[in-house]
């Protein structure tokens, strides 16, 4: 008996919208132009500390903070060569994935060896799950939206709830400014793997947007191959 994955399969052309992140992610915030004050001459130039969010919801440099956190920024994530959200939190410590099938099936993350359902995920502040697992959808969440990851292992229940027994996962989308940008990345892969990306980001006044599609298709490869199969 042959057993193949499915063909065709629809990775990353999410048909359900995500709030903030795939379609137009609008945000109104505003900017407040400060005056850069001159540097002392002879002063040496000192490097921002990094804050973080998720383990507090309040920024903090991370410096500061006792929780066990990773930050995955955008270079990092493309430096990956991933192509969804999960394979990219396999590979921190701590944290595993499993997926029901090829890209594109569901699958769940676990952190710290809890139940994907007892780890927060949250959109840009927006908790996210599923009615039916209650863990996210991450094969319906783009990774070419996100910018910016931050993972908090360990319990966080005083600060999110029941639900963070295992950790909290917040995903940060894109941010556009200035003039619309738009960019477009095709790729191809073994077992026929295809996969295509369109963007445009831009912002006006207190307004930004960030739009994406994304689709990944691939024909498979056999889980059994039979014995008197030629490999030529």
């Amino acid at each position: 008996m042959t057993h193949r994955f499915p063909t065709g399969r629809l990775a990353a052309l999410a048909p359900s919208i995500l709030p903030g992140l795939l379609g137009l992610a609008l945000s109104s915030h505003s900017q407040t132009s400060l005056a850069a004050s001159p540097m002392p001459e002879g002063a040496a130039p000192r490097a921002l500390q990094e804050t973080v969010v998720t383990a507090t919801r309040v920024a903090r440099p991370l410096s500061d903070l006792v929780a066990d956190v990773s930050i995955i920024d955008r270079d990092t994530i493309e430096r990956s060569g991933a192509t969804g959200v999960a394979d990219v939190l396999a590979r921190l410590p701590g944290v595993e994935m499993s997926r029901n099938g090829g890209p594109g099936n569901s699958g769940s993350v676990y952190v710290r060896g809890a139940e994907s359902r007892f780890t927060a995920v949250y959109i840009d502040g927006v908790r996210v799950e599923s009615q039916s697992t209650g863990g996210a959808v991450w094969e319906q969440i783009p990774l070419s939206q996100i910018e910016r990851i931050e993972v908090l292992r360990g319990p966080a229940a005083a600060v999110y709830g029941s639900d963070a027994i295992g950790g909290v996962i917040q995903l940060f989308t894109k941010k556009g400014e200035g003039p619309p940008a738009p960019s477009v990345q095709l790729g191809i892969g073994s077992h026929g793997t295809r996969t295509a990306q369109a963007a445009v980001s831009g912002g006006a006044g207190a307004l930004d947007y960030s739009l994406g599609l994304s689709q990944e298709r691939s024909d498979g490869f056999n889980a059994r191959t039979l014995a008197t199969a030629n490999p030529d």
